[in-house]
C-alpha cells in the first residue's frame, strides 16, 4: 500500500481536490439540488448539441460544395477551419474563463457558436461558409467551461462522474451527427444543419444566465502574447498535418509548416515560464503526474484516430476487394454508433474505477480495451459485425481513457487553473488524434494495390496493428511513470 508522505495516512483514492493546492475547499453534499440538475443538463445538451452539429458537416461536404459553387480544394477548408479556429481559441477561452468566471465566457462563447450557425444558412460563397464555420469551431471552449463550472458547483466525488457524462455525450453526439446528417439534408435542406442546431442552443444560451459563476480573479490579467504564440504554433502543426495526405511526410509544405509550428510552441515555453500570469502555468503542469496525463491524452487521440479513420474507408470499399462492404453513408453511421453508446457507457463508470481501484485505472484500463478492439480489427475486418462490435470496444476504451486523463488533470491542478488545463489536456488529445489519423491513411495507402490504387487486406491489418501497438504503448507508459505519481497526487 503507498503511503502520503504528508501524513502517514493511505491516499485517497479518486477524484478530489489537491492539496498541495490551497485554493481548493471541499465542497459538502447536501444532495442534488434543482439548480445542480440544471446546470448539468444544460451543459451536457450544449456539448452533445455542438458533437452532432460537427460531425453532421462531413457527410454534407459535397453538398456544401455544390451549394456555394466552391471546388474541391476550397471546401476542403470547410473542416480545417473548424478545427483551426477551435484549437486557437481553446486555451485562451479556458483561460478566459478562469480569469472572469466560466458562466460569462460560456454565454459568449454560444453567442458566437449561434452567430455563425445564423450566418451559415444565407452562405453563397465559399468566403462567408468559410467566416460561418470558423465562428462555429469556437464552440470546442463550451467543454473546458463546463469542467470549470463542474468543478466549482458540485461535490467532489460527483466531479468525476459528470465529467465522464459530458465526455460520453461528446462521443455519442458525434456518431448521432453522421447518422443524421443525410436525413436533415435529403428532407430539409443542407441550411436545417445550422438551423436545427440554433434553435436549440439559443434556448440553452438564454437559460445559461441562471447558472453560477466560478471565482473571478480581476488581479489577474490575460497574456496576448502568449495567446499569440501559442496559437500561431497550434495553426502551423495542424496545417502541416492537413498536407499530408496530399503532398506527403517529406515535403516543403509538411516540414516547413511542422519545424515552423515547433520553434514557435517553444519560444512560447520559453516565454511562458518568465512571465508571473503566464496564459498556461507551465510550472504547475511539468510536474511528472501532471505530464503523464497529458502523454496519456495525445496517446487516447493518436490510437482512436489512427484505427476510427479506416472505418468509414474499408467500409465503402467495393466487396471485389474481399473486405470491402460497399457500405453507404447511412450503414457507415450506423456502424460508428456503437462507439457514441458505448463511450458514454464506460464514460459513467470510469470515476468510480478510480476511486475503487486507483487513480490511473480508468486511463489504463482504456488504453487497453483500445488495444484489444483494435487489435480484433486487424485480424477481423470482412463482415458488418465485425465493425460494431469493433466500434463498441474501441469507443468502451475512448470513454474510459479520455475520462481518466480528463479527471486526472482536473484533480491535480488548482481551480483556478480547471479551464486551462482542461482545454490544454483537449488540445493534446487532438493533435495527437490529427498525427493518428494521418498516419492511419499513410499507413493503409503504403499497401495500396498497385494494379488499382485500392487498399489491400494486408495493407488494412498493418494500420490497426500500428494504431493497436500505440495503444500498448500508452499503457506502458502510464504503468511505469503513472502510478510512481501517485503519492505526489493524492
Amino acid at each position: 500500500m503507498e503511503i502520503n508522505a504528508r501524513d502517514g495516512k493511505p491516499p485517497e483514492r479518486g477524484f478530489h481536490p489537491n492539496p498541495s493546492q490551497p485554493d481548493q475547499v471541499r465542497k459538502q453534499d447536501h444532495g442534488t439540488s434543482g439548480a445542480e440538475r440544471l446546470m448539468v443538463t444544460l451543459l451536457c445538451a450544449a456539448i452533445a448539441i455542438f458533437s452532432i452539429m460537427e460531425s453532421s458537416l462531413v457527410p454534407a461536404i459535397p453538398t456544401l460544395q455544390e451549394a456555394v459553387g466552391a471546388s474541391t480544394s476550397e471546401i476542403s477548408w470547410v473542416l480545417t477551419g473548424l478545427l483551426l479556429s477551435g484549437a486557437v481559441t481553446l486555451a485562451v477561452v479556458g483561460r478566459l474563463g478562469d480569469i472572469y468566471g466560466a458562466r460569462p465566457v460560456l454565454i459568449t462563447v454560444l453567442g458566437l457558436l449561434c452567430a455563425g450557425l445564423a450566418i451559415a444558412p444565407f452562405a453563397h460563397s465559399i468566403l462567408v461558409l468559410a467566416i460561418a464555420v470558423v465562428l462555429q469551431g469556437i464552440g470546442i471552449g463550451i467543454f473546458p467551461l463546463a469542467v470549470a463550472l463542474v468543478r466549482h458547483s458540485l461535490p467532489d466525488h460527483r466531479v468525476g462522474t459528470v465529467i465522464g457524462l459530458m465526455i460520453g455525450l461528446g462521443a455519442t453526439g458525434n456518431g448521432a451527427g453522421l447518422l443524421v446528417s443525410g436525413t436533415i439534408v435529403g428532407n430539409l435542406g443542407w441550411q436545417w444543419l445550422f438551423g436545427l442546431p440554433l434553435v436549440v442552443l439559443l434556448f440553452i444560451t438564454a437559460l445559461c444566465w441562471l447558472l453560477p459563476t466560478t471565482a473571478l480573479q480581476r488581479s489577474v490579467r490575460v497574456d496576448w502574447t502568449g495567446a499569440v504564440l501559442l496559437g500561431l504554433g497550434l495553426v502551423c502543426l495542424l496545417l502541416s498535418l492537413t498536407f499530408v495526405s496530399s503532398q506527403g511526410w517529406l515535403s516543403v509544405a509538411v516540414l516547413g509548416l511542422g519545424c515552423a509550428g515547433l520553434v514557435i510552441i517553444l519560444c512560447w515555453a520559453f516565454v511562458e515560464l518568465r512571465l508571473p500570469q503566464p496564459l498556461v502555468d507551465l510550472r504547475s503542469i511539468r510536474r511528472p503526474a501532471v505530464l503523464t496525463a497529458y502523454g496519456a491524452a495525445a496517446i487516447i487521440g493518436f490510437a482512436t484516430f489512427s484505427g476510427i479513420v479506416l472505418i468509414p474507408i474499408i467500409m465503402a470499399l467495393p466487396t471485389e476487394t474481399g473486405f470491402g462492404l460497399a457500405a453507404s453513408i447511412t450503414a457507415v453511421g450506423l456502424a460508428m454508433l456503437p462507439f457514441g453508446i458505448a463511450a458514454l457507457l464506460a464514460s459513467s463508470v470510469a470515476s468510480r474505477l478510480d476511486r475503487r481501484f486507483g487513480r490511473w485505472t480508468a486511463t489504463v484500463s482504456g488504453l487497453g480495451a483500445l488495444a484489444g478492439g483494435l487489435l480484433f480489427l486487424a485480424v477481423a475486418h470482412h463482415a458488418y459485425w465485425h465493425i460494431v462490435v469493433a466500434t463498441a470496444v474501441v469507443g468502451a476504451g475512448t470513454g474510459l481513457g479520455v475520462t481518466g486523463t480528463t479527471t486526472n488533470v482536473v484533480s491535480m491542478v488548482g481551480s483556478h487553473e480547471t479551464g486551462t488545463a482542461t482545454a490544454l489536456a483537449l488540445i493534446t488529445r487532438n493533435i495527437g488524434g490529427s498525427v493518428g489519423a494521418q498516419v492511419g491513411a499513410t499507413v493503409l495507402a503504403s499497401f495500396a494495390d498497385p494494379a488499382t490504387s485500392l487498399p489491400t487486406d494486408g495493407g488494412v491489418s498493418v494500420a490497426f496493428v500500428v494504431a493497436a501497438a500505440a495503444a500498448v504503448l500508452g499503457m506502458a507508459f502510464c504503468l511505469a511513470v503513472g502510478r510512481r505519481c501517485i503519492a505526489e497526487t493524492a
